[in-house]
C-alpha cells in the first residue's frame, strides 16, 4: 500500500505509530504510540510492514476492530516534510529533525512539541518509555487481543501441564546479544525436579533435550526462525527493507505466531530474569498488568496471579475506601517490638508474640529469622515453602515441610486448614500465622474459612499486588480478602516494601507490596486509629541500599 491509498495518513494532528523490529519491540512501538494518541487526542494510524524481522502481519496476530497499514518507512521519507518524526533511531535517514522522547522526563513535556508543530507524528520507539503513566500503559495493553486461536494454544498448554504455577524461562537465542545461559538452566531443571519449568525457546536441538525432561512444558514449533544469509547469526546484514541490521535472520509468520503463544505462556509464570531483551521485558509487563488473567479469565494463576471479573476501572474513591480498610489502629494494652533481622524477613509486632508457642511461618525461603527468634522462645514454628530444596537451617522447635499454601490440597500445594492440623489447638497459647508467598496469599487466603483466620491471634505477611488495584477483579478480589480478615482482626502494623517503589493509581500513591501485623480484636485494648509515622522507628528497609517508603509524609 502506498500513501496516496489514503489522503488522511499526513493529515495533521494525526499519529502514525510505526512498528518495527522484532514481535516484542513492535508491540512496545505500538503501546506507547495508543497513549500518546490518548494524550494528545490526535487520531492514529498503526503501520506493521512485514519483513524478515517479523514476517506475521497484524492481523495474523490481533483480533481487533481496527487494521494496520503495511507502509514501509522509506516510503515515508519522500513525504517527510509533512512530518514530525519522534523516533528512536534514524536509520532511514531523514534529514529533517528528529526528536528523541527518551530525552523527555515526563509525558506533559510533549505539549511543546506539540505546540510548535502539528503536522502528522511518525512516532517510532521500540520501548515504553519511563515517563508514560503505568495505568495508561495497561489500558492501551489491555485493549490489544490476540487471536482466538493462540489464546486456545495457551489455554491447551496449560490444560495439558500445569494444575498450578509455574516458572518461566526465556531461552530464544536470537533474543541474546551474546550466547544464552543454556547450561545454567539445563542444571537449574535438573536440580529443581520438584519444580514446574516452562521454557521458551527458538532452538530445536535444544528443545529436544529440554523435552526429555519430566519437570518441563514447551511450546511445540511447527516453524523456527532461519539465517537471512550463509553467515553467523550475529552480524551487519541488510534487512528485507534494505537497511542495516545486526541480526541474520529471517522469522516467518508461522514463527511469529508460535512465539505470540510462548510470550503469553511465559506473562502467565513466575518468571526467570535471563537476559535484558524486549521480549522478556514485554513479558513481565504482560503480567504486571494481568493481561493473561484480563483475556483469560477462567485460568487464574495459582502462584502471583489474581484474575479481574470484569474490564472495568476502579476509581480514586475506591481505591481509597479499600486501602483506609488498612490503617493502622494504636493498641492500648500493648507495645511493639520487631521480630526478625532488620531487613528483609522482620516484621514489627505487638509484643505477645515473643509469648507465643505455636506459629504457622509460610513462604520462608533462606531468610528464618522471624522463625528463629520466636523458635528460641519456646514456640514450635511450622515451616512451608515448596520453592526451596530442603529446610534452610535446623532447629530442634522448627517442623519443616516441602509444601507450598494453596486454595486446596493437591500436588505440593496445602490449604491453611491442612497446615493448621500440626498445632495443639488445646495447648496454644498465641498462635501467629505469618506468611510470604509472592502473590499466592491471594487464592489461599480466598478460600479460607474465616473462622479458620479467627483461631490466630495475630497474622502478619506480605501482601503483593495493590498496584492492579485499578482493575475492578483485582479491586473486588483484595477487598473481600481484607474484609475477611478485619472481621475478626484490626491491622496494628503496616510497612511498605522498598524493592518496588510506589505507584500512582487513579491519583493514590499506592505501594505495590505492604507487609500488614494483623492483631485479633478480642486479644488486646484498642485506642482508635494510630497517628504514629509509617515508616515507625522498628521499621527497616527491605532493600537497604535505598531509602525506606514514607506512607506519612505530612
Amino acid at each position: 500500500m502506498t500513501l496516496h491509498n489514503d489522503s488522511s495518513l499526513l493529515a495533521p494532528r494525526t499519529l502514525l505509530i510505526f512498528c518495527d523490529g522484532g514481535l516484542a519491540n513492535r508491540v512496545r512501538s505500538l503501546l506507547g504510540g495508543l497513549v500518546l494518541a490518548r494524550h494528545l487526542g490526535w487520531t492514529h494510524k498503526i503501520l506493521w510492514p512485514r519483513n524478515n524481522r517479523c514476517g506475521a502481519g497484524f492481523n495474523q496476530l490481533f483480533d481487533m476492530d481496527e487494521s494496520a497499514l503495511e507502509i514501509r518507512i522509506q516510503d515515508l521519507l519522500v513525504h517527510e516534510d509533512q512530518l514530525q518524526l519522534w523516533l528512536h533511531e534514524n536509520d532511514a535517514g531523514f534529514q529533517g529533525s528528529v526528536h528523541q522522547l527518551r530525552r523527555l522526563d515526563s509525558i506533559d513535556e510533549l505539549a511543546l512539541l506539540r505546540s510548535q508543530d502539528e503536522r502528522a507524528i511518525l512516532y517510532c520507539e521500540n520501548s515504553v518509555l519511563p515517563w508514560m503513566p503505568e495505568t495508561a500503559v495497561w489500558q492501551a495493553l489491555l485493549s490489544l487481543k490476540f487471536r482466538p486461536e493462540i489464546f486456545e494454544r495457551v489455554q491447551q498448554l496449560l490444560d495439558r501441564h500445569t494444575d498450578g504455577g509455574y516458572v518461566g524461562i526465556h531461552l530464544r537465542a536470537t533474543d541474546f546479544t551474546s550466547p544464552p545461559p543454556t547450561e545454567a538452566v539445563l542444571a537449574l531443571v535438573t536440580i529443581r525436579q520438584d519444580t514446574r519449568f516452562f521454557v521458551c525457546s527458538d532452538d530445536a536441538s535444544l528443545e529436544a533435550r529440554l523435552g526429555e525432561m519430566p519437570n518441563v512444558f514447551l511450546n511445540a514449533k511447527t516453524a523456527y526462525v532461519e539465517r537471512r544469509t550463509e553467515g553467523p547469526w550475529r552480524g551487519d546484514v541488510l534487512d528485507s527493507d534494505g537497511l542495516p541490521y545486526t541480526s541474520n535472520i529471517e522469522r516467518g509468520d508461522r514463527s511469529v505466531i508460535e512465539a505470540c503463544v510462548d510470550l503469553l505462556l511465559l506473562a502467565k509464570s513466575v518468571p526467570v530474569r535471563t537476559s535484558g531483551s524486549s521480549f522478556l521485558a514485554l513479558a513481565e509487563l504482560l503480567k504486571k498488568s494481568s493481561y493473561i488473567d484480563h483475556h483469560m479469565p477462567d485460568k487464574a494463576l495459582v502462584r502471583g496471579g489474581i484474575a479481574p471479573v470484569n474490564t472495568a476501572f476502579t476509581s480514586q474513591a475506591e481505591i481509597i475506601e479499600l486501602l483506609n480498610l488498612l490503617r493502622p489502629y494504636h493498641v492500648v494494652s500493648d507495645y511493639k517490638v520487631r521480630i526478625g533481622g532488620d531487613a528483609d524477613g522482620g516484621y514489627v509486632m505487638p509484643s505477645v508474640a515473643r509469648k507465643s508457642n505455636a506459629v504457622i511461618s509460610i513462604g520462608i525461603g533462606d531468610q528464618v529469622s522471624f522463625d528463629v527468634e520466636l523458635a528460641n522462645l519456646g514456640a514450635t514454628v511450622l515451616q512451608f515453602d515448596h520453592t526451596i530444596p530442603g529446610q534452610p537451617m535446623a532447629h530442634d522447635n522448627f517442623r519443616f515441610h516441602k509444601q507450598g499454601w494453596g486454595p486446596r490440597d493437591g500436588g505440593s500445594l496445602l490449604s491453611l486448614r491442612s497446615m493448621m492440623i500440626g498445632i495443639d489447638w488445646a495447648a496454644a497459647r498465641h498462635p501467629i500465622l505469618k506468611f510470604d508467598t509472592e502473590g499466592a496469599e491471594w487464592d489461599a487466603l480466598e478460600a479460607t474459612d474465616g473462622d479458620d483466620l479467627a483461631r490466630f491471634e495475630l497474622i502478619a505477611g506480605e501482601f503483593h499486588g495493590f498496584h492492579n488495584l485499578v482493575h475492578r477483579g483485582v479491586y473486588e478480589r483484595i477487598r473481600s480478602v481484607l474484609k475477611k480478615i478485619t472481621h475478626s482482626h484490626h491491622p496494628v502494623h503496616l510497612h511498605a516494601n522498598n524493592a518496588t517503589g510506589i505507584q500512582l493509581i487513579q491519583g493514590v500513591p499506592v505501594p505495590p507490596l505492604l507487609e500488614i501485623t494483623f492483631l485479633r480484636k478480642d486479644a488486646a485494648v484498642f485506642g482508635g486509629h494510630s497517628n504514629e509515622p509509617i515508616p515507625g522507628p522498628l521499621d527497616r528497609p527491605n532493600m537497604s541500599d535505598r531509602p525506606d517508603l514514607c506512607l506519612r509524609p505530612f
